[in-house]
């Protein structure tokens, strides 16, 4: 199960965030996740919930957001939406291509509650 993995590097992004802003609890996390990544949503939340367990995230609502897949062909520089186990380009048929978006896992956004007054 890689969502255990991507949890894992995910709560050390957020504890560490949480530290630079001083954040005694994490209330929300937005975490936009590729589609090409394959990630389980119900597996993500069981393991981010494991290993956020006893720390200021323990709380936090996990909000997963997937960004679909767009790619451009290399050989003519077309831009389409492929399926995640077909790359071969609409225009020229070539299976080169660059991913534009829904390769990434990033976290975009973190809210809590500060400790400073």
């Amino acid at each position: 199960m890689h969502e255990m993995s991507i949890a894992t590097t995910l709560i050390g992004q957020v504890l560490h965030q949480a530290a630079a802003h001083d954040l005694a609890r994490v209330e929300r996390i937005r975490l936009e996740i590729g589609a090409q990544r394959l990630v389980v949503h119900e597996a993500m939340r069981m393991a981010f919930s494991a290993v956020a367990a006893g720390t200021c995230a323990a709380e936090a609502q996990l909000e997963l957001v997937e960004i679909p897949v767009r790619a451009r062909c290399r050989g003519c520089a077309t831009e389409f939406a492929p399926a995640i186990d077909d790359y071969r380009c609409p225009a020229c048929g070539e299976a080169d291509v660059s991913f534009i978006t829904g390769d990434d896992i990033v976290l975009a956004a973190l809210e809590g509650e500060s400790t400073r007054d």
